[in-house]
């Protein structure tokens, strides 16, 4: 029977179907994204409490790394320049591109990965909706490195957020920190899936670097970068549940569907073979032949004629006859 048959073209149409449902998804998932960010906004006052809060419990744990990597950078201005880049850039190009990576490499894992991806944010989201915190460069006692070197790019005086476009972004919105999240994800998926030993290296110093830049532009504390990976842990969490719970049984008769031949292929009749019995082997018994009395040839009339004669002939009653007697 005939299987069904795919054309080139036809493979390709349905890829490009995908890429182009996919490119969907990903725009409109950033789009709620920045809507979100922009209704969501807290009242400044309560953004700046969290944030000396914030701050406050890292110096009772002894975490406060904040200061002194915002000190050593302001001092280092070429440093300074490539950390802004990095962080107005960086997240904007490595995600689509591992994205785009999962997908072409991947395809089986592209899946839960863009789950895990969209959910984290979803978490990261609601996190900072329900946690407003204002980031260290708006605290006394840091230096804004984005805003001093924003002549030298495209960003202003928020954040990574394009100059003359600050009133779109979300000031108090630095926990968790969507940036760690986003570089912690890029990370796993390189160093799980990737062959090449340098992109699997790659993907450990990624989101290390991205949270030595987010923490030394003031742009975030440690412990937003230490939530950033947690909801994308819970975004992983939710991806396993979606992907990999087992199948539910149905009480159900399965019913499957017979393929039905196309009408240009020839259908060769099978006969039906008939069981043949088997047939038990007979033993054939040996023939049983009656026996001959020893006096069979004297019953002739001339032996009774001739009671003498029977007797050599046929010898005394009991023997074998003359002749067997004479041997």
């Amino acid at each position: 029977m005939a299987g069904v048959q795919t054309t080139p073209g036809a493979g390709i149409r349905s890829r490009l179907s995908d890429a182009r449902r996919e490119l969907a998804v990903a725009a409109v998932a950033y789009v709620a994204y920045e809507v979100a960010r922009l209704w969501a906004v807290g009242d400044l006052a309560t953004a700046l409490a969290n944030g000396r809060a914030v701050l406050h419990l890292e110096r009772a744990l002894g975490l406060n790394v904040e200061s002194l990597l915002n000190g050593t950078l302001g001092g280092l201005s070429f440093v300074a320049v490539a950390s802004c880049y990095f962080y107005a850039t960086a997240h904007y190009l490595v995600t689509p591109a591992v994205l785009v990576w999962m997908y072409h490499r991947h395809r089986d894992a592209y899946g839960p990965a863009r789950t895990a991806l969209l959910a984290g944010t979803a978490a990261g989201f609601l996190g900072q909706w329900l946690l407003p915190t204002a980031p260290p460069r708006m605290l006394p006692g840091f230096h804004d490195t984005m805003a001093a070197w924003s002549s030298w790019g495209w960003w202003g005086g928020s954040g990574g957020v394009p100059s003359g476009m600050e009133g779109l972004a979300n000031p108090v919105a630095a926990m968790p920190s969507l940036h760690v999240g986003w570089a912690a994800w890029c990370g796993w998926c390189l160093f799980r899936y990737a062959r090449s030993r340098a992109l699997r290296i790659a993907g450990l110093l990624y989101p290390l670097a991205t949270t030595l830049v987010v923490i030394a532009t003031a742009n975030h504390y440690l412990l937003d970068a230490v939530a950033g990976v947690g909801v994308m842990a819970v975004g992983g969490a939710v991806a396993w549940v979606l992907q990999w719970r087992p199948p539910r049984r149905s009480r159900r008769p399965v019913i499957t569907s017979v393929p039905v031949p196309r009408d240009d292929t020839a259908v060769t009749p099978v006969t039906p073979v008939t069981p043949v019995t088997p047939v038990t082997p007979v033993t054939a018994e040996p023939a049983v032949l009656p026996l001959q009395r020893a006096d069979a040839g004297c019953t002739g009339p001339e032996h009774r004629a001739a009671p003498g004669r029977n007797r050599e002939c046929c010898g005394p009653p009991g023997s074998t006859g003359g002749m067997a007697a004479g041997s």
